[in-house]
């Protein structure tokens, strides 16, 4: 129940409360407010919706000050994220080792990190501001690119960078425009060396197969010099060695042709010495490159001998010089130059790099060039050989059968008949010396060729020798002296080999001297060697084939029109069985006309006894009488040529034609000595040897045995002649076959029973 006011309308103490009929506040007496229902009503309504303004609004504050905290940290992350950012792009920016640059609208650099300055050579203080046209080729060319590449916003490909100090670098460029308002960035990789090495792969491929498109050796050197110039020098030259270790230039090829003819010049008349000779001496000596990278012009003046040299060096033009080695299987065989002129970057590394890889596959391609060219050249002595060989065994064959058919018509006079059989004679052993030279070039080659070592005077086997070439000089009317032969000239070797020394040499001499001529030889003392020494003053030696006459095969003059006949093997012969007694020989010519010298040097060694015979001094015609010989042969002719021959010596002979009728006949002839045929139809005469040899030892016996044979095989040398074992070659001498049987049957005569 609510406060009422007082009746009258008033409040105590006289306080209106109602004013135009609407309740308003009162204030009692005693100070007590009072309101009416619908006041207060009003006034909670008020109250409440200003409280609730008033807490909106406060919210309202709140939120807006948490969306300015808010607000205000996302401001400092994204202010921290972006100072990360660009700490991080600095650092890839500086630590990068693409040259990476940042570039205005105009193309001026305007930010450059360090790889960038070591790309253009240039520090960044001057590097900004650049414009990026200063390392192009041409303005035009870089203001075409930057107008397509502004308008396409990206680019990328490669460029060649023209620097400061005048050489050129290949890079690959990536670049985006805009990257900010009027900023652009690019990124540069230096690949020079990677496309240096895909040239140089490239280069040396086709290097490799232009150099074995030729075998002719000029033909390869020239294609050398032609590829040097091409890809690493102004000019180049090739030297290469002869035969006497003579350096001659093979080919020049230069980028000008004034150049090359200048360097030509220089060449033929100014060949290099000082530095330059001293350096290719040595490159040749060692086989390690020489490299001079500048060649100034007080170096220039130094090599100058003289103002005419000065003056074809300067016209070479030359700045730097490299000399490589040409070199294959290990032996250095000429040597590369390599030269630049004033205005190319000097030799460096990679030059020096790439020409010795060139110099690699040059020194093959010259090596199998020269291998292919004596290979060609053996055929063309070969076939000049066969040709040669032909004529020679036919000469003395058309005498042979020319005479005998003149004896068998029964109308010869007595001389004119002995002068026949003299004729047939000398060709017969003519024919036989040659088949016997090249036996015994077979022999050297197969590695056969024994040598019988015996206490051996030399004197005395020149004097036979000088005894048997003799008849030959005066026939020729050449004048044959014979020096003093000086004593204690007694060594250990083969006398049949060492005659045979002696004679070749004394035989060419006298053929090659003109009637009328010289020939001189002569045995001395040198030390602890003899020296042999035949000097004629005949046709001489050319220089160009004196560094050949050794050579097998090899004359100065081949063809079947020259005026000396022979196959050109006794020199060959000669030199092998000297270097097989330990020894020497040389020859010496002043030249075509002047005669030729050659010398025989020999060790000497201290020997007790000599043999002081002529090696055919025992060689005497033996009797036989009494002797018992089985010569099995299957060729008719040659058994009774044997057999003959042992029958006129006293001998008593049976013959077979097998080793089947050899081995029917033992038991019942009993013979003391077996005369063999290697080439029997049904074994080998060496095996049949064998056979009855091991059948007689058996029985302990022993059948000496003689095998004939016109040439020996590699496998048939192991064994040695013994006291119950001869070889003999053909054509067999009379003497020889009679004596090899007496000697035989001295030694030991059995009497061969079959028990």
């Amino acid at each position: 129940m609510g406060f009422q006011p007082p009746p009258g309308g008033r409040a105590p103490g006289g306080t209106r409360w109602r004013r135009y009929g609407i309740p308003v506040l009162g204030v009692a007496a005693g100070g007590l407010v009072w309101l009416s229902v619908s006041v207060r009503l009003a006034l909670f309504v008020f109250v409440s919706v200003l409280l609730a303004l008033l807490v909106e609004a406060a919210s309202r504050q709140g939120r807006r000050a948490d969306s300015s905290a808010r607000a205000a940290r996302d401001a400092e992350q994204r202010w921290q994220s972006l100072v990360a950012d660009s700490a991080r792009f600095r650092g890839l920016f500086e630590s990068s080792l693409d040259a990476t640059m940042v570039a205005d609208d105009e193309g001026r650099f305007v930010e450059v990190n360090p790889a960038a300055c070591a790309l253009f050579g240039l520090p960044k203080g001057k590097l900004i501001g650049c414009g990026i046209w200063e390392f192009s080729s041409s303005r035009a060319a870089f203001d075409a690119a930057w107008v397509a590449f502004l308008g396409e916003g990206q680019m990328r490909g490669e460029w060649e960078l023209h620097l400061p100090d005048g050489t050129r670098r290949e890079v690959e460029f990536s670049a985006s425009a805009r990257v900010t308002p009027g900023r652009h960035l690019s990124m540069l990789r230096d690949i020079s060396e990677r496309r240096r090495a895909q040239r140089s792969s490239e280069f040396l491929a086709r290097a490799t197969r232009m150099l074995a498109s030729s075998l002719e050796e000029r033909e390869t050197a020239r294609v050398l010099a032609s590829l040097a110039v091409s890809e690493i020098a102004d000019w180049c030259a090739v030297d290469v060695r002869d035969e006497r270790g003579q350096v001659y230039r093979l080919a020049l090829a230069a980028g000008d042709a004034r150049r090359q003819e200048a360097v030509w010049e220089l060449t033929r008349g100014h060949p290099p010495d000082g530095p330059a000779g001293a350096a290719l001496t040595e490159v040749l000596r060692t086989g390690q490159p020489w490299l001079c990278p500048e060649l100034d012009g007080d170096a220039v003046q130094r090599l100058a001998r003289d103002d005419e040299h000065l003056r074809l060096l300067c016209a070479a033009a030359r700045r730097s010089v490299m000399v490589i080695p040409l070199a294959s299987r290990g032996c250095t065989m000429g040597a590369l130059w390599f030269g630049r002129t004033e205005g190319r970057a000097p030799f460096g590394p990679y030059e020096l790099r790439l020409a010795r890889e060139l110099a690699e596959r040059a020194g093959v391609a010259l090596e199998n060039a020269r291998l292919y060219q004596e290979a060609q050249q053996a055929n063309r002595v070969k076939d000049d050989f066969l040709a040669l060989l032909s004529h020679e065994l036919r000469t003395p064959l058309n005498a042979i059968v020319g005479w005998t058919h003149l004896l068998r018509t029964g109308e010869l006079d007595a001389a004119t008949s002995q002068r026949a059989l003299t004729t047939i004679d000398r060709n017969a052993r003519l024919q036989s010396q040659l088949i016997a030279d090249i036996l015994d070039v077979s022999r050297i080659v197969s590695g056969t060729l024994r040598i019988e070592n015996a206490p051996v005077d030399l004197g005395h086997v020149v004097t036979a020798a000088l005894d048997v070439v003799r008849p030959v000089a005066d026939a020729k009317g050449v004048r044959l002296f014979a020096e003093a032969m000086a004593p204690g000239t007694t060594l250990l070797g083969d006398a049949g080999r060492l005659q045979q020394v002696a004679h070749n040499l004394l035989h060419n001499a006298v053929k090659f001297t003109n009637a009328g001529g010289e020939v001189h030889a002569g045995l001395r003392r040198a030390g602890a060697a003899a020296e042999l020494v035949v000097q004629d003053t005949g046709a001489g030696i050319s220089a160009e084939f004196l560094p050949h006459v050794f050579d097998r095969f090899r004359q100065g003059d081949s063809s079947t029109t020259r005026p000396h006949g022979g196959l050109g093997l006794g020199l060959a012969i000669a030199r092998h069985l000297v270097e097989a007694h330990g020894g020497s020989v040389e020859a010496a010519s002043r030249g075509t006309g002047l005669g030729a010298t050659f010398t025989v040097r020999l060790p000497v060694l201290a020997v007790t006894r000599a043999s002081d015979v002529n090696p055919r001094a025992s060689l005497m015609p033996m009797e036989l009488d009494g002797i018992r010989v089985l010569v099995v042969d299957d060729h008719a002719d040659g058994a009774n040529v044997l057999g003959t021959t042992l029958e006129r010596a006293g001998a008593r002979v049976s013959r077979a034609a097998t080793s089947r009728e050899a081995f029917a006949c033992i038991e019942e002839f009993r013979p003391h000595v077996l005369v063999s045929d290697r080439g029997l139809p049904d074994e080998d005469g060496f095996a049949l040897v064998a056979r009855v040899q091991s059948l007689a030892a058996e029985h302990g016996k022993m059948v000496p045995a003689i095998a004939v044979a016109g040439h020996v095989r590699a496998e048939e040398t192991s064994r040695a002649p013994t006291a119950e074992f001869q070889r003999l070659s053909k054509p067999i001498d009379p003497l020889e076959l009679t004596s090899a049987v007496a000697q035989l049957t001295g030694l030991r005569v059995p009497a061969f029973v079959l028990d």
